[in-house]
C-alpha cells in the first residue's frame, strides 16, 4: 500500500518518509525488507515520467496547473504579505488551517514516522508557488493525519465536539458564499 501511495499522488510519495523510517528502525526484522520495498513504486513512477515525455513531477505542476516549485518560506512570506498587507480573505483562511493543522500535527506526541510524514507533507505544500498564495491548502492538509490526534485532545467531551462541527459547518457556509 505505500507503495501504491507513491504511485497516486505526490503527497503519496511523502508516505515513504515515514515507511523508510521504520524500515531502518526495523532493519534487523524481517518487516525492514518490505517496507523498503515500497521506494521501488514511487521511483519507478518518476522515471516513467521522465521517459515517455511529460518531464519531470515539476515540469508537469508547472506546465498544466501553473504551480511552480518554490522554498517553503518564500510562499509563506508572499501568504502572509497578502493576508495583512493586501487584505485577502483567502489567504488569511488558508494561512489559519495551515496554522491549525501544524499546531494540532505537533501538539500531541505520536510516533516518530507520523511526525515525520506531517512535516515532510507540510513542506510539500509550502513548496509550491501558485496563485493566489496556499491555493487550496485547507483541501490538502487533510491528509496530515497526525493533526487529527492533536485535535482529539481538544474534543474530549461531547460538547466540544458538538461546537466545533458547528463553528466548522458555519465557516464552509461562509466561504461558500462568499
Amino acid at each position: 500500500l505505500g507503495g501504491l501511495a507513491g504511485e497516486t499522488k505526490p503527497v503519496g510519495v511523502f508516505v515513504v518518509i515515514p515507511l523508510v523510517w521504520i524500515a531502518w528502525r526495523e532493519r534487523k526484522s524481517k518487516l525492514s525488507w518490505p517496507i523498503a520495498f515500497t521506494v521501488v513504486p514511487a521511483a519507478a513512477f518518476l522515471l516513467w515520467l521522465r521517459m515517455m515525455g511529460p518531464g519531470s513531477l515539476g515540469d508537469i505542476y508547472t506546465r498544466y496547473w501553473q504551480i511552480s516549485p518554490a522554498p517553503p518560506w518564500t510562499n509563506l512570506y508572499e501568504a502572509v504579505h497578502r493576508a495583512f498587507a493586501g487584505g485577502s480573505y483567502l489567504a488569511r483562511w488558508n494561512l489559519l488551517a495551515l496554522a491549525l493543522v501544524i499546531v494540532f500535527a505537533l501538539a500531541r506526541r505520536v510516533r516518530p514516522e507520523y511526525t515525520w510524514f506531517a512535516l515532510a507533507a507540510i513542506l510539500m505544500f509550502l513548496s509550491k508557488r501558485i496563485e493566489p498564495p496556499l491555493h487550496s491548502v485547507i483541501r490538502y492538509v487533510l491528509v496530515v493525519f497526525p493533526a487529527y490526534a492533536g485535535l482529539a485532545l481538544v474534543l474530549k467531551s461531547r460538547t466540544a465536539m458538538l461546537a466545533v462541527e458547528l463553528l466548522f459547518f458555519l465557516l464552509n457556509w461562509a466561504i461558500l458564499i462568499l
